[in-house]
């Protein structure tokens, strides 16, 4: 197990600086789909008035942001450097892949479309 760890960082770790970019753009991305249907759902039901119609979108985004950050930090770095810290590249990947896998899992259940009864009637 362990060595099958260190093989997928090197591996990860050898991946061009653009490579790097769209891994970690792609689980923003993936982010930002597993979240927003709970967002909008809570902001539906709670929250929603006229004049905030734009709240949900942007506790989506930040969230988004934030999940690219962490990921920029750790895994992307600065210019010319490598990232080494193997623990939190690691952790990184295991919640990138259970939100990618989350975000595919909402989209074949088709909890996307919002048709989500507000009202029981």
């Amino acid at each position: 197990m362990i060595q099958t760890q260190q093989r997928f960082l090197q591996f990860v770790l050898k991946l061009p600086r653009l490579s790097r970019i769209l891994i970690v753009a792609f689980f923003a991305l993936m982010m930002v789909a597993t979240v927003f249907p709970l967002v909008d759902l809570l902001y539906l039901r709670f929250f929603f008035t006229a004049e905030s119609v734009l709240a949900p979108s942007l506790v989506s985004v930040v969230v988004g942001g934030l999940f690219y950050a962490w990921g920029w930090l750790v895994y992307v770095g600065t210019v010319g450097t490598k990232p080494s810290a193997e623990k939190a590249i690691m952790w990184y990947f295991v919640v990138g892949g259970i939100v990618t896998i989350v975000a595919l899992g909402l989209l074949i259940y088709g909890i996307y479309d919002l048709n989500i009864p507000l009202e029981t009637a």
